[in-house]
């Protein structure tokens, strides 16, 4: 993977927003300007100057696809063979223990972050080359503006659940209540058709104003793996569960995804939750993301990326609770300084918030998500509604 970098500084930028720009040097496809007045460059890591856009009569125009390269790194489709590195038990990871399940997982992300060093992309724990992209899109006129957050808060903060099991399943309540002192109403992605779901506890989560999503079949992280076909009748397994609570959307076990996934979730959801804007030494891959912390639409439907580190991959690092909190404070200033979405993404599950610092995190992020007065405090069906007129793929 090499490093590229926009040279944009003949160009005004909004302060706090960033400016630079990693994409794969084999993704670009440069044009000649011609005699045209370059108005900035990609300097690759040989310090090279290629031209990427250029000042013409009409206006400053690209010397590449923008849209396609735009696509290209929302989709991830950067992924090689090398940076995809699948890790799979013979029989389904429930089967052990919690506290087996994440030791065996921060013995793996240790490796994982071995090879994940020999790459700088996506960088972790932000990267916005994609919103880089978009901004130099609006101003070359190629896209329209994303709709802006109402009642003109700066940014925008969803909280959000996986149930993964019916321990978890069982824990929900007393997360509920933690997010409800706070005054915070969330989404719960339950698993459609592995554990016995408790219909009138979740029916009552959204007479309080949660939202209920869709969080797959049975969470043994194949979904996206199999087939058409077998994608389909996992999803349709779930259609009673998902007419019951009138579930518009969906997110992956394990952020897994690929175009055989997302063809079927066209419409049939509203939105996806499954792809993070950036990850490092998961399981299955190196380095991901789709390295932007704003929705965007695949496939005509409405993506929205979780953006704030889940607290099992701050566990997985070995990081300390003071780590965490710092990192999830730095990524919340960063994503208010995009203007973008803040998507938390914390499982309910008992294992990994047993013990009275645990508890004393979660409350702690609660409270400092609900403090931040200028962001629209929300759900993601509502994140949903506000982009359903907006539908270009910019």
């Amino acid at each position: 993977m090499a490093r590229i970098q926009l040279n944009r500084k003949e160009w005004p930028g909004d302060e706090g927003q960033k400016t630079d720009c990693l994409v794969p040097s084999w993704l670009l496809e440069l044009s000649n300007p011609g005699g045209a007045d370059v108005a900035a460059n990609w300097v690759n890591d040989s310090g090279e100057n290629l031209p990427a856009f250029a000042q013409t009569e009409e206006g400053v125009r690209p010397l590449f696809d923008l849209p396609r390269l735009l696509r290209q790194l929302r989709e991830e489709q950067f992924l090689s063979d090398e940076i995809k590195t699948v890790f799979r038990l013979p029989f389904h990871h429930h089967l052990l223990p919690g506290r087996i399940r994440m030791a065996g997982m921060r013995w793996l992300v240790s490796r994982r972050l071995k090879s994940a060093s020999r790459y700088e992309f996506p960088a972790w724990p932000l990267d916005v080359s994609a919103d880089v992209l978009h901004r130099l899109g609006l101003l070359c006129g190629l896209f329209e503006q994303r709709p802006a957050w109402p009642g003109g808060k700066s940014f925008a903060i969803v909280l959000t659940h996986d149930v993964d099991t019916s321990q978890g399943q069982q824990f929900v309540p007393q997360m509920a209540e933690w997010d409800e002192a706070e005054g915070i109403n969330s989404a719960w992605y339950v698993v459609g058709s592995y554990y016995d779901i408790d219909h009138y506890m979740l029916s009552d989560l959204e007479s309080r104003g949660h939202e209920i999503g869709l969080h797959g079949a049975v969470h043994d992280n194949r979904l996206a793996d199999l087939d058409s076909k077998a994608i389909l009748e996992r999803l349709d397994s779930c259609n009673d569960f998902v007419q019951r609570h009138s579930i518009s959307g969906f997110r992956s076990p394990s952020f897994r995804v690929s175009p055989a996934l997302y063809d079927q979730l066209a419409g049939r959801f509203d939105y996806d939750s499954s792809v993070p804007d950036t990850d490092i030494a998961s399981p299955w891959y190196v380095r991901r993301g789709c390295c932007t912390v704003f929705p965007y639409r695949r496939n005509g439907l409405l993506v929205i990326p979780p953006t704030l580190p889940p607290e099992d991959k701050c566990i997985s690092l070995g990081m300390s609770i003071e780590e965490t909190k710092q990192l999830w404070k730095d990524k919340v200033k960063n994503i208010r300084q995009q203007g973008g979405l803040v998507c938390a993404v914390i499982h309910s599950e008992p294992h990994l918030w047993s013990g009275r610092e645990r508890e004393k995190l979660y409350r702690w992020l609660t409270g400092f998500l609900a403090q931040q007065e200028d962001a629209w405090i929300t759900t993601p069906h509502r994140v949903m509604e506000l982009y359903s007129s907006w539908n270009t793929d910019g």
